[in-house]
């Protein structure tokens, strides 16, 4: 028979009868109990059923266990005099095993329990400084709640401590005492597998330490780690999430997989961070087409991925096995990847990952083996370099210098109207260097559709004067077409040139067909990769965007007539053409006028009050029709960007709430919103957890009952309605308000059905503050396409 162990009981609570409670079901139990103050006199049998009930199953459990236990109840008022109390009253060889934590009389309970395991820490250190020792599992430790916080928040977190109601009932409220005792005693004092993974230094995992090492090295402004779990990864996922903290990563959940590769894709788009993305097995296919994105824009991180031992018959999940191998998927979609099958495999197969970063521009997956992803046995380590390799600088060939030559000829000497298509320029540098030349020069600037705000409105505050809004396949600003056509019709050749810069010129970025690409448009296109010069370009520019700048500055000479030419035809397209439509203010709401109505007021507070925002445009009518409308201050996220997705532009919503540092305004259709995962509860998740929101998120959901950019093609261009597949049912949830404080954040849901743009404004201005507004309008099929440029209302 084992020798009587003594537990240490803590109970943080004002009132004294807590603790004499908790003496009293012990008693009951036959535990033998210390504790300074008179024992709890049980009520009768007959007035306790419940607890009588419990209390013969759980006896029965205690006489069979064979592992004789006794108690000390410390009870004191706060978690500071516990610890003293434990200094005074506990022995060498008593073991600290559960907490109770009374906050029947905290209006605020969830933020005190969000302490909670900072003051388990206390306790557990001022436990061994009397030599005592620690037995704390996730059965240890107990949270009361009244039944008033209950009904206001009946929604409590269960993981890591259990939250109770405390009952008034004596019978119901020793019963669950009870239950809670015996559960700690069943699964971890009378537990040989929890004894022995207790008493076990818990090391981390070595595959989670190298990759977290590597990114350390490798990040100047701070990386991403997201997560979504699984029983293999999460070992993995705890081990680097705790490394991950101590390095100050961002730490970041998600609704879904798909979720999480909106994150990494949106934080690598706006700010170059790169990311550890850890998802269980099978879950590659979850990412959707965000995957692709991921590798369309360069993201450099690591996807590991849990994955079958080879000659697993047909492993839960696997896809790798006699039917699929998903290693030839990722070979085929040019995705670089390495398999991970043993522990000995970690040092070599993360030096491959690693060279993978260094030398190509994309997401590295990481194929790993429960062995690998729960081992904490350290194999050789992987060696990599300090600095990642240089990149190597682009000289001009011969080629390249003809065509160089061309273009400044163009800047400097043709009287031409000349438009600068702009990708994804890196903000500083190559952005400065851009706005200067175009301005001196007289050259008007677009945004594509696919990077929006990467060369904004608004710089620094301030209007750029030659800024003509964003060109695309949709959305096209009516200031562009002003631009470059006559009649509807691109004007003649000799008159004007379009320069691609940074920019792969693919579809979604113009609204100009192939034809008239080739026969009826100059262009110039310039981008480092080889591959994504246009073909139908006149003039191919194989070099980085930045040292192209530099050539075209240090040669730039423009005649001054041209120079004032240009700026005079740029100036009379650049008054913002406002439509018929936006003056109505009729119920529902217009997109025109609600778009209008909001460019209004954000002009104002971006030249006035500095106010800064990212933009973030999902897919659907009225996500393009606010990249056309609102003016932006800094690069923001189109959803039309490669594959084009639905939803993804407000799944990334939420990790670039708590990862960037600016406000944030959200526009999104009922079509996109019913496409993905509600995301209140990972806003509410990552709150909960310590991630700061310290800026002001508004998402705006546009509600009109379609799929109205897919019914705009119907009516417009097939001259039909697009029936029942346009249609969306809307759920009835969405009146139902909200205006709370969590955690420190200010929630409000509420509808939209006119609006006071005074009031707004003020609601967006205000700091930790989450904003969804369901906006009620009508649906509309104007505003998106090229057959638009002639549009009576822009007239």
């Amino acid at each position: 028979m084992r020798i009587k162990q003594t537990l240490i009981n803590v109970v943080v609570s004002s009132q004294q009868g807590f603790g004499k409670k908790l003496g009293g079901v012990a008693r009951a139990l036959g535990i033998e109990v210390a504790f300074d103050g008179h024992s709890h006199e049980m009520a009768s049998a007959n007035s306790m059923p419940i607890f009588n009930r419990v209390l013969g199953s759980a006896t029965r459990f205690l006489e069979e266990s064979a592992s004789p236990v006794s108690m000390r109840i410390v009870q004191a008022e706060s978690f500071a005099q516990a610890e003293s109390l434990i200094d005074k009253q506990c022995r060498q060889g008593e073991t600290l095993a559960l907490v109770w934590y009374d906050l029947t009389d905290d209006e605020t309970p969830r933020r005190r329990l969000s302490e909670f395991d900072r003051r388990i820490e206390s306790l557990a250190e001022a436990t061994q400084a009397v030599g005592g020792g620690i037995r704390l599992s996730s059965y240890s430790t107990i949270a009361y709640i009244s039944h008033q916080q209950y009904n206001a928040h009946p929604w409590q977190s269960v993981v890591g401590h259990v939250v109770r109601v405390w009952s008034n009932e004596e019978d119901v409220a020793c019963a669950d005492m009870l239950v809670n005792l015996t559960n700690y005693l069943n699964h971890t004092e009378f537990n040989k597998l929890a004894l022995r993974r207790l008493s076990q230094k818990e090391t981390p995992v070595p595959l989670g330490r190298h990759l977290i090492e590597f990114l350390d090295h490798r990040s100047e402004s701070g990386w991403l780690l997201n997560y979504f779990t699984g029983s293999v990864v999460s070992s993995l996922i705890k081990s680097a999430e705790s490394l991950a903290r101590q390095s100050g990563a961002f730490i970041i959940r998600s609704t879904n997989e798909h979720g999480l590769a909106c994150g990494a894709f949106i934080n690598w788009r706006l700010y170059k961070r790169p990311f550890l993305t850890i998802i269980t097995s099978g879950m590659l296919d979850e990412l959707k087409g965000t995957l692709a994105n991921l590798q369309q824009v360069g993201a450099r991180g690591f996807i590991v991925c849990a994955e079958a031992r080879e000659g697993k018959w047909f492993g839960f999940q696997s896809t790798l096995n006699t039917d699929a191998d998903v290693r030839k998927v990722l070979k085929a979609r040019n995705i670089p990847f390495v398999y991970l099958q043993d522990p000995q495999d970690v040092g070599p197969g993360l030096e491959q990952a690693f060279k993978y970063f260094d030398t190509t521009e994309s997401p590295i997956v990481i194929l790993a083996t429960q062995q690998v992803l729960e081992s904490q046995k350290e194999e050789a380590p992987p060696r990599f370099t300090s600095r990642p390799l240089s990149s190597a600088h682009v000289t001009s060939s011969a080629i390249e210098e003809r065509a160089l030559q061309e273009v400044v000829d163009i800047v400097n000497k043709r009287k031409l109207r000349i438009l600068w298509h702009c990708g994804a320029v890196d903000p500083g540098e190559e952005l400065e260097l851009l706005l200067k030349i175009s301005d001196e020069a007289g050259i008007a600037i677009s945004e594509a559709l696919s990077a929006p705000g990467f060369v904004p409105e608004f710089h620094n505050g301030c209007e750029v004067p030659n800024h003509l809004g964003m060109m695309g396949q949709y959305g096209t600003d009516q200031r562009v077409y002003d631009y470059l056509l006559v009649n509807g019709k691109p004007r003649p050749l000799e008159e004007q040139c379009v320069f691609m810069l940074k920019n792969k010129a693919g579809q979604i970025d113009s609204p100009f067909s192939d034809g008239a690409h080739q026969r009826r448009m100059n262009i110039v296109s310039v981008n480092k990769n080889p591959d994504h010069l246009a073909p139908f370009a006149q003039t191919r520019v194989q070099m980085k965007l930045l040292d192209f700048l530099k050539y075209v500055d240090k040669r730039l000479n423009v005649d001054p007539g041209i120079a004032s030419w240009r700026r005079g035809i740029i100036e009379s397209c650049r008054p913002f053409r406002r439509d018929a439509a936006s003056y109505v203010p009729s119920l529902p709401m217009s997109p025109n006028y609600f778009f209008m109505g909001l460019r209004e007021m954000l002009v104002p507070m971006i030249t006035d009050e500095g106010y800064r925002f990212t933009g973030m445009y999902d897919v659907g009518h009225c996500g393009t029709l606010a990249v056309r409308y609102l003016p932006r201050t800094d690069p923001c996220f189109s959803g039309w960007y490669g594959r084009g997705l639905m939803g993804d532009s407000l799944q990334a919503t939420v990790p670039i709430a708590f990862t960037g540092n600016k406000n944030i305004i959200a526009v999104t259709g009922d079509g996109a919103r019913q496409l993905v995962p509600d995301i209140l509860p990972s806003f509410l998740e990552n709150i909960e957890n310590g991630n700061s929101l310290n800026d002001n998120v508004t998402i705006f959901y546009c509600v009109n009952n379609s799929l109205s950019v897919i019914n705009s093609y119907q009516e417009r261009m097939m001259m039909k309605d697009g029936g029942r597949q346009m249609k969306v049912s809307n759920d009835l949830t969405i009146g139902n308000e909200i205006d709370e404080n969590y955690h420190g954040v200010h929630i409000v849901k509420k509808v939209l059905r006119d609006i006071d743009f005074r009031t707004l404004a003020k609601e967006m201005k205000q700091p930790s503050r989450l904003n969804l507004y369901f906006v009620s309008l009508c649906a509309t099929n104007d505003g998106i396409s090229i057959v638009d440029s002639q549009n009576w209302q822009y007239r």
